[in-house]
């Protein structure tokens, strides 16, 4: 199934180091790694972000990200901890939130790193989501999806596609289909 498929490819991309593991491990000393830790477990479990469906919760999550989030890159951007603690990130710290917390919330969800081309022409290196959503793979970009003021939606549930019109992986052939 796609939810086993996406799965794997996770497994798959941390054992081979491509996928680094949802922790603060260098960034922080033990103690602190741990308690951070905990909070965001805490965090995870009293948000109100479960919905009716997956593609609800997911916007919830999102939600949540954007408007919490400020798009600042900083010396330690890279991190869930960027988005909880210091509510400054860039790409790579708003997908590795929304992973977190859509994990946390049973969604099976992979994070996917590459290069994006905005509208302008402009790009570079950028990070999004692959994400097992109410029996489909739907692409996210949580980062292209707050615009400093409103969200831009049509960036959330993409399929396959949609996101590949301006996103491309480093490592297209391990996408779930």
């Amino acid at each position: 199934s796609a939810s086993e498929s996406i799965r794997f490819v996770q497994e798959m991309l941390v054992s081979v180091g491509l996928l680094e593991q949802q922790d603060m491990t260098g960034v922080y000393d033990a103690a602190t790694t741990e308690e951070l830790s905990a909070q965001f477990e805490q965090l995870a479990l009293e948000l109100p972000l479960l919905a009716d469906t997956q593609a609800e919760t997911m916007q919830n999550i999102c939600d949540y990200v954007a408007d919490s989030t400020d798009y600042v890159s900083s010396g330690n951007d890279q991190y869930i901890d960027s988005v909880f603690v210091n509510h400054e990130s860039v790409c790579a710290g708003y997908a590795k939130a929304v992973q977190y917390l859509a994990l946390r919330h049973g969604i099976p969800c992979v994070y996917i790193a590459g290069t994006a081309e905005d509208f302008l022409g402009t790009g570079g290196n950028h990070a999004w989501l692959a994400a097992y959503v109410d029996g489909e793979v739907r692409y996210y970009d949580p980062t292209w999806y707050d615009q400093r003021g409103f969200h831009a939606s049509q960036f959330l549930g993409m399929n396959l596609v949609e996101i590949s019109a301006d996103h491309d992986a480093d490592y297209p052939q391990l996408l779930p289909r």
